[in-house]
């Protein structure tokens, strides 16, 4: 348990490394210094279990590419921040550890199952989508067109943009199956 002080630090931290992170997307300033600086904060504040921190984390190794001195972390690693960020109940973790077992990078036996039941925990609507995906196609051991179906509707209600026009291809024009 963080103490109230650990606690102010930790997220002084994660506010400090916050600006930077948000700084490489809004003004293009995608180079090895800022990603470096906003890593260090990240890092200071993920060692008192600041979960958007670990997730942080994770996100600037994959900026990265690769294991290297900017990020100064390993893959193994990063994705061991991912998963704690994402048991601690971050939906935005929990939707990028559903992705990476949805799309194979994390070979578990059961990584469907623990995909769909990522997907459900974020309910975001991309994981509700991503869910319909997989009951599409069977990928959670069912397959149900009918739930499929609920599920892009209700992702869609959401406000998620089906970019690939997935339930017209898949449905086409009908509401039967709602």
């Amino acid at each position: 348990m963080m103490s109230v002080l650990s606690s102010y630090r930790s997220n002084n931290q994660f506010n400090k490394g916050e600006l930077l992170y948000k700084s490489i997307f809004r003004e293009s300033m995608l180079t090895g210094d800022t990603i470096e600086e906003a890593f260090k904060y990240f890092i200071k504040a993920a060692s008192n279990g600041h979960t958007k921190s670990q997730l942080r984390i994770y996100q600037l190794y994959r900026m990265c590419g690769t294991d290297g001195p900017i990020c100064n972390i390993n893959k193994v690693d990063s994705i061991n921040m991912l998963k704690n960020s994402a048991s601690s109940g971050d939906p935005d973790a929990q939707y990028l550890l559903g992705q990476l077992y949805l799309e194979g990078d994390l070979n578990e036996y059961n990584r469907y199952e623990l995909a769909y039941e990522l997907f459900e925990k974020s309910g975001n609507a991309k994981s509700i989508a991503n869910q319909g995906y997989m009951l599409y196609n069977g990928l959670n051991g069912t397959m149900s067109r009918k739930d499929a179906f609920k599920k892009y509707y209700l992702a869609r209600e959401m406000g998620w943009y089906d970019k690939h026009n997935s339930m017209k291809n898949m449905f086409g024009d009908d509401s039967e199956w709602l």
